[in-house]
């Protein structure tokens, strides 16, 4: 959420005015953007301000499930930092909706971890999940399930004593 946003200068540029605006996100990081653009003279800069917050917040709230999903992409659990700029099941659901479309089982797995931490937070059965994830039960929640029940199956195969740690020579 952003807390504050300023005019940092105003600098006249024949007929239109240069501004620099500046936004504070209300999170841990001190997230601040800075918009910088040229508008007609007398524009009103404080309705301009106003008006390009819900745009800078739902930037913050995408680069936040684009983080997570390139960190499954790369094996890693999506799930391990909190959000800052949504709430948990907003992030939760667009998370795990984007790693649905996971072509790649390494990346889908990664993904197993936010799945089962999201049963936590969600309910004790499968109508609270979907509730907190506001999606209909049949068919989404119930594919989803399925498929991270799947996964939870085929675990053993992926994690097996196969996976080499060394290259070995003859791969070089």
């Amino acid at each position: 959420m952003i807390i504050s946003h300023s005019l940092l200068s105003s600098v006249p540029s024949g007929d239109r005015d240069y501004v620099k605006y500046e936004f504070v996100h209300d999170d841990a990081g001190g997230r601040v953007d800075i918009i910088e653009k040229l508008v007609p003279q007398g524009f009103d800069t404080t309705a301009d301000r106003i008006s390009m917050i819900p745009a800078l917040e739902q930037a913050a709230a995408d680069e936040e499930i684009g983080d997570a999903i390139s960190r499954a992409e790369a094996g890693q659990n999506p799930d391990l930092v909190p959000p800052l700029f949504q709430d948990q099941n907003d992030y939760d659901r667009r998370v795990l909706g984007r790693c649905m479309q996971f072509a790649d089982v390494q990346a889908f797995y990664a993904s197993l971890p936010m799945w089962q931490a999201m049963e936590g937070r969600g309910g004790s059965n499968a109508n609270q999940r979907a509730a907190y994830l506001e999606i209909p039960r049949v068919p989404y929640y119930d594919e989803m399930s399925a498929r991270y029940g799947d996964v939870q199956g085929i675990a053993f195969f992926l994690d097996s004593d196969a996976v080499w740690e060394d290259l070995p020579a003859e791969f070089d």
